[in-house]
């Protein structure tokens, strides 16, 4: 997953001025949307190539395109002097929304896989299965939030703007954020070591 995030993320990166950051964001959204839907449908019985795989992939391509575009779009149309603060409130949302959404997906987990009343992977499924649903409404959420807020001429003067401010680094500062973020989904101890790094949106602050 780490790997398919960063690749992604860099790709995302070079996309954004001609695809454009709304179009973007709409396509990683719907993706996780695609994800949650196929990872909800694998069996107890199943095999890793068959049920899960494909799913996380796909889970990959939509966090690397969304959250690159997530980067760029949080701080559109704010004023210069205001970039820093942006920046931070959009780093606070990325930590404190994946520490809820975990919980409220593994409280759903839980309680669903033991109403079920079955037993081992059955049991396992079944909780997972209703949080991936769950999860499905939340990027769903997303997608509907995206089309009415982003508004794509500030996304594409955020750009512009970064442009000129870190010239040709753009695309290495927003696949370096990405890097981080797929060191999160693996969970691995030494990701609070890079917790100092700067945003791609605040970075010059």
């Amino acid at each position: 997953m780490a790997l398919t995030i960063m690749a992604v993320s860099a790709l995302a990166a070079r996309l954004a001025e001609p695809v454009g950051v709304k179009q973007l964001l709409l396509v990683g959204l719907s993706a996780l949307t695609a994800a949650a839907v196929l990872l909800s449908r694998a069996a107890a019985d199943g095999t890793y190539t068959r049920d899960v795989l494909p799913g996380m992939l796909l889970f990959s391509v939509g966090l690397g395109v969304s959250y690159t575009a997530t980067t760029i779009g949080g701080t559109a149309g704010v004023p210069d002097e205001d970039q820093g603060v942006a920046g931070g409130l959009l780093d606070t949302s990325n930590q404190v929304g994946g520490a809820v959404g975990l919980a409220i997906l593994a409280a759903i987990a839980a309680t669903q896989g033991e109403s079920t009343g079955a037993d081992g992977a059955e049991g396992l499924v079944d909780g997972m299965r209703a949080a991936f649903l769950a999860g499905l409404g939340f990027a769903v959420f997303g997608i509907v939030t995206a089309a009415v807020l982003i508004r794509e001429a500030d996304c594409t003067r955020e750009l512009r703007r970064r442009r000129a401010v870190e010239g040709p680094g753009l695309d290495t500062a927003v696949a370096g954020c990405l890097a981080r973020l797929g060191g999160q989904v693996l969970d691995r101890p030494s990701t609070g070591a890079t917790s100092a790094e700067p945003h791609p949106a605040h970075a010059r602050r």
